[in-house]
């Protein structure tokens, strides 16, 4: 994870770029892994700071954590960007272009999940006032919202989005926070956009992890190219996740700089440039591939994540999650010599973002919310 991966030789247009221009991780988890390490979360925001990274996410909870785990690692977090004099909390776009003019690095929140809601929807409003980039309704398994992506008809059956999950997304249009499709069940993600199509159109979705079932082959994770349409026809992205597990040939790495941009390229092909971005699932700390490669029960994929990181802690070769402050010039660089203008670099590394939180910003001023728009949805 960030303490592995090493730096990418990149140009010194490519850093200015990177420098000069707004840059987001859609999606981080740093400080969520293994035991917290002030120290070790302190050096990796002071990295993404000094190479140009704008703004991240930060995953503050995923199914099954409830209320209390999202709260707790919050404050934790805060309280340490409180001493950090180049880190702010950013809860707006506002905030994230302050960070970029000022040369410093902002902190948001995100969730895998759900459940961290305490089964009462209107809890996204105290995620609103904190200022949540995005939340999705399911990780991985069955939960309140429905089921999650390893819930496949070879493994034991799939459902869809529960009326407890349409409930959350009212509240999500309400507060003007983008709905995750990341970890969704294929049944749960063709129900929520179903949904939100008949209630609320204009309400972006996103990936804010994920890479192309179409080129990558992990099977229980990717998704669909119908699904990458879908968010694109709401006006979302598809944040790709450069994790040699999940995108890297048949699930072992590492993951080549040649490899990134098939990946890119078939995105803008099927739904355009406005419609991808970057979400590093990356971390401080390497407790993931330890906890994966320790029970072949952790995740019910057939054994897949369990062999890969098995094969990488044996082989002592890195998982190979790209910290944007280590490869992110190193992309721009790769993109500019296949052919991509620094108009198109500029809107995958932070452009498109941003236009989605705007869309979303201006939902949220509005706030024309009715108390709930299931009875309409039933008829």
């Amino acid at each position: 994870m960030g303490h592995e991966s090493k730096f990418k030789p990149a140009s010194d247009e490519a850093k200015k770029f990177i420098q000069d221009n707004i840059t987001i991780d859609n999606l981080n988890v740093v400080g969520t892994l293994g035991a917290w390490n002030p120290e070790s979360v302190k050096e990796y925001f002071t990295r993404a700071q000094e190479n140009g990274i704008t703004a991240m996410s930060l995953t503050a909870a995923w199914d099954p954590h409830r209320l209390e785990v999202l709260t707790t690692y919050v404050a934790r977090m805060q309280g340490l960007i409180a001493d950090m004099p180049n880190v702010v909390s950013v809860q707006s776009t506002a905030d994230i272009e302050n960070a970029q003019k000022n040369g410093k690095l902002g902190v948001m929140f995100c969730t895998q999940g759900s459940e961290c809601l305490d089964g009462n929807p209107e809890n996204v409003g105290l995620l609103s006032r904190i200022g949540f980039s995005s939340v999705a309704l399911i990780y991985n398994l069955r939960y309140q919202a429905g089921d999650g992506r390893y819930m496949a008809d070879d493994i034991g059956g799939v459902g869809g989005l529960t009326l407890y999950g349409r409930s959350v997304i009212d509240q999500l249009v309400r507060h003007g926070i983008p709905l995750d499709f990341s970890h969704l069940s294929k049944p749960a993600s063709y129900d929520a956009f179903e949904y939100l199509q008949k209630t609320a159109p204009e309400h972006p979705i996103i990936y804010s992890h994920s890479s192309p079932e179409a080129i990558c082959e992990y099977p229980y994770r990717n998704v669909t190219d119908e699904e990458i349409e879908m968010v694109a026809k709401t006006g979302g992205f598809m944040a790709i996740s450069i994790f040699s597990i999940m995108v890297a040939p048949n699930g072992y790495g590492p993951v080549t700089m040649e490899r990134v941009l098939e990946i890119i390229d078939h995105i803008v092909k099927l739904v355009g440039i406005d419609h991808v971005a970057l979400g590093s699932d990356d971390s401080d700390d390497n407790a993931v591939l330890d906890s994966w490669g320790a029970s072949a029960d952790l995740y019910p994929d057939k054994g897949w994540v369990f062999e890969r990181c098995t094969y990488a802690i044996e082989n002592k070769i890195p998982t190979d999650v790209w910290e944007p402050a280590k490869t992110w010039a190193a992309i721009y660089d790769a993109m500019k010599a296949h052919g991509y203008s620094d108009e198109d670099c500029a809107k995958l590394f932070g452009g498109n973002t941003m236009r989605v939180y705007k869309q979303c910003e201006q939902r949220n001023r509005q706030h024309d919310y009715v108390p709930s728009k299931l009875a309409s949805y039933m008829g």
